[in-house]
């Protein structure tokens, strides 16, 4: 079996065209999830979605500029290519300078678009890796000065509050009281895509109950 050498959302209306191009990029080696629209494409994609975009441009409902507008708005990263007709490729140009990696014209020799494909893969596995090493040097001076300590409890903890800061994911700290449980929060909130606006910290035991609701959403 090939080694893995990335994830492709494959989109295309064209059964037979998507048929074909999925079995040459699964033999080349890639992972391919092959949509038939692009309101299915939409359901991968995502700030968390790893791998690239690879849509025809001419389909029905909405089409693939339609797409990838919507794909750059979630992750603006993304590398995006555009399959297209002879027709357009003019517009295909102004799709590049709008955002889109890259295109390929109908019809398409099959070592064309792996060549491109792995070439996309490769740029947005640089990208995330250097979005993971700024999240890690950002947090690496706030946490050693945070979360002290070298046992191996605390290295855990200082790895584990890295790998979740940049994710969306809801957490939940627990720890007697003085152990650090707010500190962790400010580390968490530092390395996270949130970071450029407030943390509030709300003390909801001090808060009557009568008052809760309205104190912390507001009352008419």
């Amino acid at each position: 079996m090939a080694e893995n050498r990335g994830l492709i959302l494959l989109v295309d209306d064209d059964e037979a065209v998507l048929i074909s191009a999925q079995q040459w990029l699964t033999l080349a080696g890639f992972e391919v999830i092959a949509c038939a629209s692009a309101a299915l494409a939409l359901r991968h994609l995502g700030k968390e979605f790893p791998g690239i975009l690879v849509t025809d441009v001419r389909m029905p409902g909405m089409g693939g500029l339609d797409l990838m507008r919507h794909a750059l708005e979630a992750d603006a990263g993304l590398p995006v290519v555009l399959m297209t007709g002879h027709g357009d490729v003019a517009m295909a140009v102004q799709a590049i300078r709008d955002g889109a990696y890259d295109f390929i014209e109908k019809p398409y020799p099959p070592e064309i678009l792996i060549d491109i494909v792995r070439r996309a893969l490769e740029k947005r596995a640089l990208v995330r890796e250097n979005s993971i090493l700024r999240t890690e040097l950002r947090l690496k001076t706030g946490i050693d000065a945070l979360l002290l300590g070298q046992s191996a409890a605390m290295i855990e903890l200082r790895q584990t509050v890295t790998d979740l800061a940049d994710t969306s994911a809801n957490v939940v700290i627990h720890g007697e009281t003085g152990t650090g449980k707010e500190r962790v929060a400010h580390c968490l909130h530092a390395g996270g895509r949130r970071s450029q606006n407030p943390m509030v910290a709300i003390n909801c035991a001090a808060i009557p109950e009568s008052i809760f609701e309205s104190e912390l959403f507001g009352h008419e």
